[in-house]
């Protein structure tokens, strides 16, 4: 339901070949709750120091609808944009990410 992936930034060593670099895959623990959803990696403590240089964070939840407590959708329809009404089709993914540097 949740991916967590890490992608180094390629001219953040400048000294390095430029090749393409992997995306790595964090793995972790999701919780979920009516209000919230919590991920916690399943690494052990001061991993992600090591691991994460400069770079991007990306995070894709798959999932049918998200709805925020006043119960507004903001999951992967255009329905509100475009003012449409009438049948919303499950499915989609919510993707979210930033920048470490």
């Amino acid at each position: 339901m949740m991916e967590v992936w890490y992608q180094p930034d390629p001219g953040a060593n400048p000294t390095a070949a430029p090749v393409p670099l992997p995306i790595v895959s964090v793995f972790g623990t999701l919780k979920i709750t009516p209000q919230t959803i919590g991920w916690t990696a399943n690494l052990p403590a001061g991993t992600f120091e090591k691991i994460l240089r400069t770079g991007r964070v990306l995070i894709r939840i798959h999932c049918d609808v998200l709805i925020d407590a006043k119960q507004r959708q903001f999951s992967s329809t255009l329905t509100g944009i475009l003012g449409t009404t009438g049948l919303i089709l499950p499915g989609g993914v919510f993707e979210s990410w930033f920048l470490i540097k």
